[in-house]
């Protein structure tokens, strides 16, 4: 392949798909300004080196080509195609990757301490069946070696007169009891409501250019809403969800909502831009004031309801 620049291998692999520009900037959701600004390697349209970046990063996923060299070809200036060049990666990209891979052996760690937490716990499981199985067994063995007692025709007698007086009494005891149920009823529908009520507790540490939250009592999938106030732009991502490879949010595109795949036990939300930006979980707004840099990120630690 022709060394190309990194605008022009853009161009080519969106040709290769046989996109236009309007659909390129229908399925990156990039402005068409700054679309065409990559393609002709003219990064002075952009504001600032980080949104080129994330663009770049952006395109690259949605084309489903490795960003890698197109960054270098920014920083350096060296074509796709020449010599190692698809071997070079920014430190940056090196950054990205090796907090995936932490992620992911943390994953793996928490994997493991359940299954033997599993293991561990299984004697115990087993011979609780155990029991059971006997106390089911003797119950049966009762129940149908019971005595079979004989009634007198003068205990019948007695017997259905008592159960007449009785019925008559319950009959009397009704209405008055309706009113007492129906209390005793909402009483209990307020205590039912009450324990339906959202329990996940969410704990925040940390300052600067990170932080760390603790959320326990989650229900999944645990959905997460980003939001930025007005004249705000900011990239972000969160891994373990269909946001991962990233997404600009903006004026022309303010919001967005994702859900971490079912029983994610963490999450890393990556801000290009802290301030303006609004983060919830499930519903519940996560403090973001101790995040004091320009760019941040904070780490979830899911626990989620037995």
């Amino acid at each position: 392949m022709k060394a190309k620049t990194a605008g022009e291998f853009l161009a080519y692999k969106r040709q290769e798909k046989g996109w236009t520009i309007d659909e390129a900037v229908e399925t990156t959701r990039i402005k068409k300004k700054y679309i065409l600004a990559l393609e002709a390697d003219d990064y002075s349209v952009i504001p600032g080196s980080f949104y080129v970046r994330a663009y770049i990063k952006q395109y690259s996923d949605r084309l489903g080509i490795d960003y890698g060299p197109l960054i270098n070809y920014y920083e350096s200036g060296q074509k796709i195609g020449e010599e190692e060049s698809l071997d070079s990666y920014t430190d940056d990209f090196k950054a990205s990757l090796a907090d995936f891979e932490l992620g992911e052996r943390e994953q793996e760690r928490e994997r493991r301490g359940f299954l033997e937490g599993v293991k561990a716990r299984l004697p115990l499981i087993l011979l609780s069946g155990a029991a059971l199985l006997i106390l089911v067994g003797v119950f049966l063995v009762v129940f149908l070696n019971r005595p079979k007692t004989l009634i007198s025709t003068d205990e019948k007698i007695s017997q259905t007169s008592s159960q007449t007086s009785q019925s008559s009494q319950a009959s009397a005891q009704s209405s008055e009891s309706k009113e007492v149920t129906s209390s005793s009823s909402e009483s209990q529908s307020t205590s039912k409501d009450k324990e339906v009520e959202k329990t996940e507790k969410i704990k925040v540490s940390g300052s600067g250019a990170s932080l760390s939250a603790e959320i326990t009592g989650a229900t999944s999938p645990l959905t997460i809403e980003l939001s930025v106030a007005d004249g705000v732009t900011s990239w972000i991502s969160v891994t373990n969800s269909d946001l991962a490879s990233g997404l600009v949010l903006s004026p022309d595109n303010k919001s967005t909502q994702t859900k971490l795949v079912d029983k994610a036990a963490n999450s890393l939300i990556t801000l290009g831009v802290v301030q303006g930006v609004t983060i919830k979980i499930n519903g519940q707004t996560l403090d973001l004031s101790a995040l004091t840099a320009t760019t941040g990120t904070i780490t979830l630690k899911i626990t989620y309801q037995n």
